[in-house]
C-alpha cells in the first residue's frame, strides 16, 4: 500500500480528541451512539467504518446530532445526484480527460496544531469544459482516502494559481461554486482553519468575487494571500511544506505521483461507490419531496447547474 499520509498513532490521536475536549473513552461512547443509531438506519447502503464515524465526528466538533445528519448526507447525496457523482469516478472519461490538470493532494504531516494541508496547484495542458467537476471530484477522491486512513483536527489549504489560465478561471460560474462550497459544507463541514493563495492573478479575481457570495465571512477572513512562497513558512512549518515551497517535505510531483497510486489502490472502493445509492423506501422518516436535500441549494445535475 502506498503511504500517502504519516501513521496516526495512538498518542497523537488522544491529543487530537484533546482539541475537542475529549478522551479515548468519550470518543467512544459519541461512536457508539452514532453507530447504534447507523443500525436503525436500514436505507443506507453500507454501515460506516470507524475511522470514517470517528472523522466525521470531528468534522462536526462532536456534536452527535450532526454528526448522523453528514453521515446520512455522504449516502443520499449519491442517489440524489448520480451523474455527478459516476463522472467523479478515477476511471471515468471526465477524470482521465481531465486529470493532468491540477495537483490535488494532502501533505503527509501533521501540523503542530494536528491540521492537514491541502494544497492546489494547476498545470498549463489543456481542459474541456468538465474542468471545474474533475477539480471537485479530485478533491472528493482525496477525501475518501482520508475518510478511511486520516485523522486530523483542521484543515489548511494552500492554492497556487501560478498556471490557472484565464479560459479555466472562466468556467466556474455561481452555479458550480454554489454546488461546491454547498456539498463541502453539507456533507464534509469544511473545518478549514487557514486557506492560503500563491501566485495571485487578475483572473483569480473572478474566483474571489464568486467565492465571496458562498463563503461564510469567517471563512474569507482566513484566506492569506503570499506574494511569495517564503512567507507560507510563517503558518506552516518547512517540514511540513513540499520541495516547491521551500519546504522539506518531497516536490508537489512526487506527491501527486503518489496519491495518484493511492488513488488506483482504492478502485475497489471507487467501484462500489458508483453502485451506492440509498433505498428511501426504507428511511426511517421519509424526505417529504427531497426537501431537506433541497435545502442544500443543490437541486438539479452539476452539469445543469454550470448553464443555468
Amino acid at each position: 500500500m502506498t503511504e500517502v499520509l504519516e501513521n496516526i498513532d495512538s498518542e497523537t490521536r488522544r491529543k487530537i480528541f484533546a482539541e475537542f475536549g475529549k478522551t479515548d473513552e468519550d470518543v467512544a461512547k459519541d461512536r457508539e451512539i452514532v453507530s447504534e443509531w447507523l443500525k436503525t438506519q436500514a436505507h443506507l447502503p453500507e454501515t460506516p467504518a470507524r475511522n470514517m464515524i470517528d472523522l466525521f465526528l470531528i468534522f462536526n466538533k462532536f456534536s452527535v446530532e450532526i454528526t448522523k445528519q453528514k453521515l446520512d448526507m455522504y449516502y443520499t447525496v449519491r442517489s440524489v445526484f448520480p451523474d455527478f457523482f459516476d463522472n467523479i469516478h478515477p476511471n471515468s472519461a471526465v477524470m482521465r480527460n481531465n486529470y493532468n490538470s491540477s495537483n490535488i493532494i494532502v501533505l503527509p504531516k501533521l501540523t503542530e496544531d494536528f491540521s492537514r494541508c491541502f494544497v492546489y496547484t494547476f498545470e498549463d495542458v489543456p481542459t474541456d469544459e468538465h474542468f471545474v467537476e474533475a477539480l471537485v471530484g479530485k478533491t472528493l477522491n482525496v477525501q475518501e482516502v482520508r475518510i478511511h486512513e486520516d485523522l486530523s483536527a483542521h484543515q489548511y489549504v494552500i492554492i497556487d494559481f501560478k498556471n490557472l489560465k484565464l479560459e479555466n478561471a472562466l468556467k466556474f460560474t455561481p452555479s458550480n461554486v454554489k454546488i461546491t462550497t454547498t456539498l463541502l459544507e453539507k456533507v464534509y463541514s469544511n473545518r478549514l482553519k487557514q486557506i492560503h493563495f500563491l501566485n495571485f492573478h487578475p483572473a483569480v479575481n473572478i474566483l474571489m468575487k464568486l467565492a465571496k457570495l458562498f463563503m461564510k465571512p469567517k471563512l474569507i477572513d482566513r484566506i492569506k494571500i503570499h506574494e511569495s512562497p517564503d512567507t507560507l513558512k510563517n503558518y506552516i512549518p518547512s517540514r511540513i511544506l513540499p520541495s516547491d515551497f521551500g519546504g522539506e517535505e518531497k516536490s508537489i510531483s512526487e506527491l501527486n505521483d503518489m496519491w495518484r497510486e493511492k488513488l488506483e489502490e482504492y478502485q475497489s472502493r471507487f467501484d462500489l461507490l458508483a453502485k451506492m445509492r440509498v433505498n428511501e423506501n426504507k428511511r426511517p422518516v421519509p424526505l417529504e419531496s427531497l426537501d431537506e436535500v433541497d435545502r442544500l441549494g443543490m437541486q438539479g445535475t452539476f452539469k445543469k447547474l454550470d448553464i443555468d
